[in-house]
């Protein structure tokens, strides 16, 4: 179950019915090629995972990687999503990434998941392979933003290094002046450079342009990181690589779940309460200059910042925006006229939407003895490029047919043959280094070595003494 076998391919049918008679309500859609029956693609979202998503931040991370499996590459896609406590999950496979496969896969995800096609769920991505297009299709009018890492990457290898630096000023404005000023910056430096991001629209990826909170995600990583994790089943094929993920995401939510029962209703998750003790520390080294007991002025010993408190507080920092997390500003502010700063966290970085996000988890499935069907093969197994490995080395009485890359006995092989087919050192076959003569080596040779003279030694022989007049 590796995955060299092709007939593994056969039993995906009886896999996924496996896995709705575990749980009716799993939702599990594969598709293999019309014509040859081959596996196209597949698409697994766990009944848990599916109806906890409404408790969980709205940014959704979308990925895809190839598996390491060499005869029978496939490519993985991944939906992460984030509970309060940071925890990545759910998943699918394609026989290869591209515009079709990303609508196919996107379209089951919005027909399952619960409540992912509501107005404030934003995705995250790269800007490859067709995603761009497939998001807008199956999600019209919801915000998808660009991971800045990619773009970045790109920025440097296109530009060079200088150009990187003022990109990365650049993607962390907070506010159109400061974009305006830095973009003009790189206009006068590199021209071309400006023309590349001057046609990227900055609510992809200019934080003060971006509609919707990232909850400190500037980047994909919260699908990177998933990525990783399964990093020591990509070699699987294709079968195992889906009982392993299954598997996974299995273990994933049963932590979660006693973690989840181990909280107390109204408590800050660890992830919260930790990002609230940051900032608490950083409040203390603050001077608010208080305008009125809505609205203040925070300073530091390099840049200020405004900070209002109204039905919906929000800091000229941009990072309650981001995090609806209070930010270090609005601590300082609340402390000097005395009021609690956790009544500005949002409901989903609570225990209870934890403990609500994580009451469900997945049941265990024998794939001991999955059935064969002719319904899905195998594809065409991948040939790698290169001459082909482990070629034998001739060894003694032995030569090397280079035509035919094999190894032939000179006992059952007549004379003219061997004289037409003995390898010389010219042509690439292998020579024994003392005596440069094929069938052996110089571990292997009879012949001893002849040791070698030095120039004055062999001077000597050439011209000796007695001869010279």
């Amino acid at each position: 179950m590796g995955g060299g076998d092709a007939t593994t391919f056969q039993c995906i049918p009886s896999l996924c019915a496996r896995l709705k008679d575990v749980e009716p309500s799993t939702y599990v859609e594969w598709e293999p090629h019309a014509e040859s029956r081959a596996f196209r693609r597949i698409f697994v979202c766990p009944s848990a995972c599916g109806k906890s998503f409404p408790f969980m931040r709205p940014h959704v991370g979308l990925d895809a990687c190839h598996s390491k499996n060499q005869k029978y590459p496939t490519f993985i896609m991944l939906v992460a999503c984030m509970d309060g406590n940071n925890t990545l999950i759910a998943f699918g496979m394609v026989d290869k990434e591209n515009e079709d496969n990303w609508n196919w896969f996107l379209n089951h995800l919005r027909r399952f998941v619960t409540g992912i096609q509501a107005s404030h769920v934003q995705f995250v991505s790269d800007r490859c392979k067709g995603i761009i297009n497939a998001i807008r299709n199956n999600f019209p009018g919801q915000s998808h933003v660009h991971c800045t890492i990619h773009l970045q990457r790109n920025v440097k290898k296109r530009f060079g290094v200088q150009m990187e630096k003022l990109f990365k000023v650049l993607h962390r404005c907070k506010s159109e002046e400061w974009y305006k000023q830095v973009l003009q910056t790189i206009k006068d430096q590199n021209q071309a450079c400006w023309e590349y991001l001057e046609v990227i629209n900055p609510t992809v990826y200019v934080m003060f342009a971006i509609p919707h909170p990232r909850f400190g995600h500037t980047t994909s990583n919260i699908v990177e990181i998933a990525n990783n994790c399964i990093l020591p089943i990509r070699g699987f094929g294709l079968l195992r690589l889906c009982i392993e993920l299954y598997l996974y995401i299995m273990e994933k939510k049963a932590k979660q779940h006693q973690l989840a029962m181990d909280m107390a209703d109204g408590e800050l998750t660890p992830y919260a309460r930790k990002h609230m003790t940051t900032e608490e520390f950083e409040a203390g080294m603050y001077r608010v200059r208080v305008a009125s007991l809505n609205e203040a002025l925070v300073q530091s010993s390099r840049e200020e910042f405004i900070v209002t408190l109204q039905s919906t507080a929000s800091c000229t920092c941009l990072v309650y925006r981001d995090m609806l997390l209070p930010c270090s500003h609005i601590i300082a502010f609340d402390r000097e006229i005395r009021m609690s700063n956790e009544r500005h966290v949002a409901q989903m970085w609570l225990c209870n939407y934890f403990q609500r996000a994580h009451m469900e988890t997945l049941r265990p499935i024998d794939t001991s003895h999955l059935l064969t069907s002719p319904s899905c093969m195998a594809p065409p197994p991948m040939l790698r490029r290169g001459r082909r490995h482990g070629r034998r080395i001739a060894g003694p009485g032995e030569v090397s047919n280079i035509r035919s890359r094999q190894v032939t006995s000179p006992a059952i092989m007549p004379l003219e043959s061997l004289l037409s087919t003995a390898p010389t050192h010219r042509s690439g076959g292998r020579l024994c280094s003392i005596c440069r003569e094929p069938g052996h080596d110089r571990r292997t040779c009879g012949r001893q070595r002849v040791p070698e003279r030095s120039a004055d030694q062999s001077r000597e022989i050439s011209h000796p003494d007695d001869d010279r007049t």
